[in-house]
């Protein structure tokens, strides 16, 4: 979502790390599955008029400036959160102290380390990314959180996005000459004009690289006269940009879609989604009104690639069940890097409950649950289709506020949306996202629901079966009020799984976790439980939003690393940082 943004007042005094910090480790015994209906049915209305691809030229990145000095000297600005659920049902959620429908559990104690276990992911190659700054938004002066982008080919070449801002770093962590770019200058996104003086708005980056085509590839939303930004003509677009040759500093064929192809023709898109298969590229969005006051529905746009000549949209994804017919929100698409013929026959989506679900839980009082899985088959074509399936889950319910040792319940922990990227992998999809826990202290804390869904398909690409093969949580235990959240999963070549994740809690402040699962682990378990910190915080953070969204890259068909993003608070400020890393299952494929 584009959250928050603004300078970030911060605390005063730093405190002291807590270095002999507790840890629980949780996969919990699965609970009794909910009775769901078989009656759920998953419908969308195709766009009357199909979403165009505007403004398309050529950007030489070599050529591109390096982020200056006046991109320092933006005044602070603020923007109000947007939440599918809306605003006051969040904050609600957020200020729960407790609840007796979350899923529950005592957790496994471990002591929290930073040598993996012989089963664990490793860490290698790791250095400070972009950090909090009017040169990564510059639009606002500084902002938060850093909603977070990453992609990484096979020789350790690596982009990485924040907010505004774009980075290319070699393998040691160099930022290469030219680097950073903002992100108007990267995309080529010309000023609105008198009607803002400080330039396009453009937020929620994703990055991405497909291994199969060698190509590096951008996305970022830009929103004009909606939201209460300005007084410019509306605009509501998604630019888009893949480059031409496996540099990716060379040149890039960049587009924007126009995202006004809804029933609302004034509604406009907010956290940016984007996915690939091996002929198509997609996007998602969630629409709000205008004002910004209230959702909309969800769009989801796909366009031919590496063609680029056409794309097709879909909104107003629904679920209807016994409970009614629900909206639903970040339909997020999934990450297939597979040559054509190997992968699945379409695209791959996935969407959890943001309250309510179709049984008519509200995900507060009444656990949610159950997920919509949809597939899309010939992006930009003229016989494309996208068809959905309800598959039911454990339960689910929404994170409260995450807490630090300056106090309890200051972090925005998240909500239930998919945020991180979906990753196909051997027929399964990986996903996970937070939820509300009650841990053995009976404390109401975050933790970590993640899913293995395999999906069959018939010749024409639609989804026939789906069925949650796998689904358990990661929580802590202990009296500290731990909290994990905003994950992300990719799988590695050897099908092992690596999770990255942030936790934080009343003795241990914002830090990085990494664990892993073996192909050969039981179903439901996690070989490297909690995994092994990557970053421990040693201050408070002042920022009260988080994460929104950490990222992971899978960069080689040969080799078992993974990349992966995340962010901690800076030593001296508080605000954030982040960290860039390689990782790699301690025992990999030669």
């Amino acid at each position: 979502m584009t959250m928050q943004k603004h300078r970030v007042v911060q605390f005063g005094a730093a405190f002291a790390l807590i270095a002999a910090m507790a840890i629980a480790a949780f996969g919990a015994t699965a609970l009794a599955r909910p009775s769901a209906s078989a009656n759920v049915t998953a419908s969308a209305k195709k766009a009357v008029t199909q979403p165009q691809i505007l403004f398309k030229h050529q950007v030489d990145m070599s050529k591109v400036p390096q982020a200056s000095a006046s991109d320092l000297a933006k005044a602070s600005r603020s923007l109000p959160a947007l939440y599918p659920a809306g605003q006051k049902a969040h904050q609600a959620a957020q200020q729960a102290k407790s609840s007796s429908v979350a899923p529950r559990g005592a957790g496994l104690t471990m002591s929290g380390g930073s040598t993996p276990s012989p089963s664990s992911a490793s860490v290698f190659n790791i250095w400070d990314g972009q950090k909090d700054s009017a040169a990564t938004c510059p639009y606002f002066g500084g902002c938060q959180p850093p909603d977070m982008g990453i992609a990484a080919n096979g020789a350790g070449q690596v982009m990485q996005s924040v907010n505004t801002s774009l980075a290319y770093f070699n393998i040691t962590g160099t930022v290469q000459s030219g680097w950073p770019k903002t992100a108007q200058a990267f995309f080529g996104v010309g000023n609105p004009g008198a009607c803002d003086p400080n330039g396009p708005f453009m937020s929620d980056p994703r990055s991405w690289y497909d291994p199969y085509k060698n190509r590096w590839g951008q996305a970022e939303l830009q929103v004009e006269g909606a939201f209460g930004f300005n007084a410019c003509p509306f605009s509501t677009l998604y630019w888009i940009a893949i480059s031409n040759t496996s540099n990716p500093n060379g040149t890039w064929t960049v587009f924007a879609i126009n995202m006004a192809f809804g029933g609302d023709p004034t509604a406009a898109a907010d956290f940016t989604q984007f996915g690939f298969d091996a002929e198509g590229i997609f996007v998602s969005a969630n629409m709000f009104n205008n004002a910004g006051t209230a959702y909309d529905y969800a769009e989801v746009a796909g366009c031919n690639y590496p063609a680029l000549t056409a794309c097709n949209g879909f909104w107003n994804l629904s679920v209807t069940g016994p409970g009614g017919t629900v909206l639903i929100d970040t339909v997020n698409p999934s990450v297939v890097p597979m040559n054509a013929g190997n992968g699945p026959r379409g695209e791959l989506f996935a969407s959890s409950f943001n309250s309510p679900d179709p049984f008519g839980n509200d995900c507060v009082t009444a656990a949610c649950h159950g997920v919509s899985l949809w597939s899309w088959v010939n992006p930009g074509g003229p016989n494309n289709a996208l068809n959905g399936q309800f598959v039911d889950t454990q339960n689910y319910t929404e994170p409260p506020a995450a807490s630090q040792p300056a106090c309890l319940g200051c972090i925005d922990g998240g909500d239930l949306r998919f945020g991180g990227t979906p990753f196909y992998h051997a027929g399964s999809l990986y996903v996970a996202h937070a939820t509300g826990w009650t841990n053995g202290a009976a404390q109401h804390v975050v933790a970590i629901q993640w899913f293995r869904f395999r999906v069959t398909q018939n010749t024409s690409g639609a989804i026939t079966g789906a069925t949650d093969a796998e689904d358990n949580y990661l929580a802590a235990g202990g009296n500290t009020h731990l909290s994990l959240t905003y994950p992300v999963m990719a799988a590695d070549l050897d099908g092992d799984i690596i999770m990255g994740y942030d936790y934080m809690g009343s003795a241990n402040f914002p830090s990085i976790n990494v664990t892993s699962k073996r192909v050969s682990d039981p179903d439901g378990t996690w070989s490297g439980g909690l995994g092994h910190v990557v970053v421990a915080g040693t201050v408070n953070t002042g920022d009260s939003r988080w994460g929104d969204y950490e990222a992971m890259s899978y960069n080689a068909p040969y080799q078992d690393n993974i990349w992966f993003a995340s962010e901690y608070p800076n030593p001296t400020t508080g605000d954030w940082n982040t960290k860039v890393m390689r990782l790699r299952i301690a025992t990999p494929r030669a």
